[in-house]
């Protein structure tokens, strides 16, 4: 198997594909629900840790719009969205990740620009499809970027990326 003669050939012992880098998860695998369950742990977490600390509505926005995720690399599953967006809404109405309090507006009102008169925060699930848009923008912009070549050399070396289609048993990132 070319994996394993690429291991030897690397002196490469263990693999770390159950780790991860740089925030972001090594491996997938089919199922992307489990791998991206961290993500609203992780938000509760650094949101819990200024609960408590009376911060003022333009504190807790900033916070709130400088949460970094994967939403560039991935495609994070609704659910996983769903569950984020809950730790900041609850969070911003209350001040701490597990707080019930009112919700004065609904979500959607919050997530409207500030010129609408929202307060500009994300819809997590249409911000990443619009980074993924970003991503595939820039394939097609850039193709011969070290990205687009060995994108287009794994994916869709028969065709062109709008015509490209996922294969029924690729993982999220395309291993067998």
């Amino acid at each position: 198997m070319m994996k394993n003669e690429v291991r030897e050939a690397l002196h490469i012992e263990n693999e770390a594909l159950a780790e991860k880098y740089l925030g972001l998860p090594t491996c997938i695998g089919r199922s992307s629900k489990e791998a991206f369950e961290y993500m609203p742990t992780r938000l509760h977490a650094l949101v819990g840790g200024w609960s408590g600390k009376e911060a003022s509505g333009a504190g807790r926005e900033v916070l709130i719009k400088s949460v970094a995720c994967p939403m560039s690399c991935f495609l994070i599953p609704k659910d996983t969205c769903k569950k984020m967006k809950s730790v900041i809404a609850n969070y911003w109405w209350g001040g701490a990740a597990n707080s019930r309090r009112i919700h004065w507006q609904s979500w959607e009102q919050v997530t409207r620009p500030k010129m609408q008169g929202g307060m500009g925060f994300w819809n997590m699930h249409l911000f990443n499809l619009a980074m993924l848009g970003k991503q595939g923008w820039r394939i097609m912009m850039k193709p011969e970027s070290l990205c687009s070549r060995v994108l287009r050399g794994r994916y869709f070396h028969n065709s062109d990326f709008l015509a490209a289609t996922r294969k029924r048993h690729a993982s999220q990132l395309g291993g067998r």
